[in-house]
């Protein structure tokens, strides 16, 4: 998940003053959890699935291998796409 970039300090009149500075310091600890919590909470809301068992089946005259699969669903939600 990409980051939100915090910009680099400004300088001049629109200094932060060295007393306001631990809020970005503040903010920048409280986004990144956000951003964990969030990654988090889409991971939870996510299909999981997963292979069972497989067979393979090689056809060597017309080169070719067969595969099957019984896949299980262990997230939290139905799967709604093929693949």
């Amino acid at each position: 998940m990409p980051t939100i970039p915090i910009p680099p300090p400004l300088e001049g009149a629109n200094a932060i003053p060295v007393e306001c500075q631990s809020i970005i310091t503040r903010l920048t600890v409280e986004l990144s959890q956000l951003q964990a919590q969030l990654q988090q909470c889409q991971q939870d809301h996510l299909p999981n699935l997963v292979a069972k068992t497989f067979q393979l089946r090689r056809d060597n005259a017309a080169k070719e291998l067969w595969v099957a699969a019984i896949v299980a669903n262990s997230g939290n939600v139905e799967c709604s796409q093929n693949f």
